[in-house]
């Protein structure tokens, strides 16, 4: 995106010089509206798919019955609204609810309410059960905090329908008003006549957004992954360059390529240096005042390339997907003018004209089709009235022609596509068809099928509500009763601008306060790490109760200072009336050798419990009372019988030293794993 900076001739040099340096500025640190727009329903389906994995294990992680229950989930200094009850009924309707919050946030609706929602839910999910989550859960949870002060529903979105359609239907009580003061009008008509070097900013900075807002949200993206390398401080890092190999033999999370890279330790050493170095060098590329979109380019490919190869590598779930999410936020505005230009503008066009005298139930309709399912459709949609013109917020656009002599009147809506009109029903028919969702489905629904939703859409009884709707929506209307409305109403919008400008600056002074506060925040953690606990009084973070409290508390140190040089995981030993040397999780014998496949199966939430559990001592009395309900009461397995007692065992392998000069770079054997008896509960 490029911006420019327009002066007068007899600006001087100095001034020149400041404003271009502010637009640079300006330019690293904006975001496209249609970029937001995307991150925004990506973000929503990725927390709809986190939430539905969570519900694999309603009852065992977040009821009373379950092996974490509310007496054992209570911290101070966290809130939690899933803590109100621990029946299995209670935790079914706040999924619900919390699903309802963020399919609100998907289709744009009350986007900003149900984003806030969105936030305090999840946090409260997170504190239900603290020992669930892992990276990808603070990021995306920090990342959605700053998200409900970003403009992420510009675009596809049912607000920007129903703003549009407020627009629309203002403008046609000004123009079929019957006072109208004149000079009003001429200062409508002085208004186009706008310098042609100032139309082409406006185009630019249409879809671009900068405020501290959007500076917040990139400096914490930043924040991320800058702190992380910074806590690499180790000499698997730094030294030896051995950080990826010891990585990537860590048994519990090791899946995919991970073997075949393992074959190559020169590579291995490259890649730990390159994931040191773009960590440092990829959040900078997208603020860059030079060359920003070829720079935001390059760091988007380099997160999305790093997180694919983590995923390839490793069994990490979600965290594979949230940063790529995240990255489409940053999508600069040149991305979407090269899909326009060279993708959508190159489709035939498809000209969908509706009678403005129509019901509200068709327009709305027809908005909230073409946003939401003809996406990657080079359309436009014209309003018009039953005498062939046009009206609305396209009133200098003129219809399509049936031919060269004539045009063709729209008694409610009719579709003009490549010389061929589609109207009343057919209309509807035609919009299935060249639907990416409905295509499929278009060829199995009749005709009479068609006709009967049109009708239904025609004729659905809802104008009261829409106009309700809209009544509440309306600002202030025109007073032009008197020679001075003008000059009221223009010191009214005069009085109303201050007040906003004065809001904004205030707005974003706030936001360059809390990035600041955050950038501190990270820099206390970082060096209370870097002093082993020394000092904790100097480098304590002020204000950490309330950070805390609003759950934006945050430590990065992803695999540092240095990979673990151990795999770590649990087994259990269980005696049944009936048979006895049972695994729980497998029900077969204990394999003490091998890694059990159940970690690469159970999914993300389990997995993290069962880790922690082989940590904390604290979860295995709730772990093991659970174990005993489950079998004795849930889930009876008569070829097993009784669950009587079962032990529980910690297994640690060491990892090999990994392949240098000395040993010729030969791969060295795997070490035998150690068990400790971790816990014996007897039921």
């Amino acid at each position: 995106m490029k911006y420019s900076n327009i002066s007068n001739s007899n600006n001087n040099n100095n001034s020149i010089i400041s404003g271009s340096l502010l637009e640079k500025v300006k330019e690293g640190f904006y975001l496209d509206y249609r970029s937001l727009s995307l991150y925004r329903v990506l973000f929503s389906i990725y927390l709809l798919v986190d939430l539905i994995l969570r519900c694999q294990n309603l009852t065992e992680f977040y009821t009373d019955y379950g092996s974490y229950p509310r007496s054992s989930a209570i911290q101070e200094e966290r809130y939690s609204l899933h803590q109100m009850s621990g029946s299995f009924e209670f935790a079914v309707v706040i999924f619900f609810v919390h699903g309802c919050i963020y399919f609100s946030m998907l289709i744009g609706y009350k986007t900003r309410l149900s984003t806030a929602l969105a936030f305090i839910f999840l946090s409260s999910l997170q504190n239900r059960n603290h020992f669930l989550i892992d990276g990808s859960d603070d990021y995306s949870r920090i990342l959605l905090f700053y998200t409900i002060f970003l403009p992420i529903n510009k675009y596809f979105s049912i607000d920007s329908i129903l703003k549009e359609q407020q627009k629309q239907q203002q403008q046609q009580q000004k123009l079929h008003s019957d006072n109208i003061d004149n000079n009003n009008i001429n200062n409508n008509n002085n208004n186009n006549n706008i310098s042609t070097s100032t139309t082409i900013i406006n185009k630019i900075k249409y879809y671009t957004y900068v405020s501290g807002s959007s500076i917040a949200f990139i400096l914490q993206f930043m924040n991320i992954y800058i702190f992380t390398a910074l806590f690499k401080s180790a000499d698997t890092w730094h030294v030896d360059y051995t950080a990826v190999y010891y990585a990537l033999n860590l048994l519990q999370f090791r899946h995919g390529l991970a073997e075949f890279f393992l074959q190559f330790p020169r590579f291995l050493i490259f890649l730990t240096r390159g994931t040191l170095v773009f960590e440092y060098i990829g959040p900078l590329l997208l603020i860059s005042p030079l060359y920003n979109t070829r720079c935001r380019i390059i760091s988007i490919l380099g997160f999305i390339a790093m997180h694919i190869g983590f995923g390839i590598c490793l069994n990490l779930y979600l965290f594979v997907f949230i940063p790529m999410v995240v990255c489409m936020a940053f999508l600069p505005s040149d991305f979407w003018t090269f899909i326009r230009y060279h993708y959508i503008e190159k489709k035939d066009l498809i000209t969908i004209h509706y009678n403005s005298n129509s019901s509200q139930s068709l327009q709305l309709f027809l908005k909230i089709y073409s946003t939401f399912f003809l996406i990657g459709q080079n359309y436009k949609i014209k309003s018009n009235n039953n005498l062939g013109g046009t009206s609305g917020h396209n009133q200098k656009e003129e219809l399509e022609p049936m031919d060269n002599h004539s045009m063709f009147y729209v008694d409610s809506v009719s579709i003009y596509f490549k010389g061929q009109i589609h109207d009343e029903e057919k209309s509807i028919k035609f919009l299935f068809q060249h639907s990416i969702v409905f295509q499929l489905f278009s060829k199995l629904i009749s005709d009479r099928l068609y006709k009967l939703l049109f009708s239904l859409i025609i004729n659905f009884n809802n104008n009261n509500l829409i106009d309700s709707k809209y009544e509440k929506l309306k600002l202030p209307s025109y007073k032009l009763n008197n020679n001075n409305s003008y000059y009221n109403s223009n010191c009214n919008s005069t009085s109303k601008s201050t007040k906003f400008k004065y809001r904004q600056n205030f707005r974003n002074l706030f936001f360059i306060l809390l990035a600041t506060y955050m950038f501190y925040y990270n820099v206390c953690i970082y060096t209370l790490m870097m002093d082993s606990g020394r000092n904790t009084n100097i480098w304590e973070p002020p204000f950490q109760p309330l950070i805390k409290l609003i759950k934006i508390d945050q430590y990065w140190a992803m695999f540092a200072p240095s990979p673990p040089d151990y795999s770590a995981w649990i087994i259990t030993d269980a005696e049944f009336s009936l048979k006895k040397g049972i695994d729980l999780f497998t029900l077969e014998k204990p394999d003490y050798k091998e890694v059990p496949d159940y970690l690469f199966h159970i999914g993300q939430r389990k997995r993290n419990f069962f880790l922690a559990v082989g940590y904390l001592d604290t979860l295995r009395l709730e772990f093991g009372r659970y174990q005993c309900r489950r079998f004795n009461i849930y889930e009876r397995n008569y070829e097993l019988g009784k669950l009587e007692k079962f032990k529980i065992y910690g297994v640690y392998q060491s990892t090999p030293l990994p392949p240098n000069e000395s040993n010729g770079y030969e791969t060295l054997p795997p070490t035998q794993p150690v068990l400790t008896v971790l816990w014996e509960h007897v039921c």
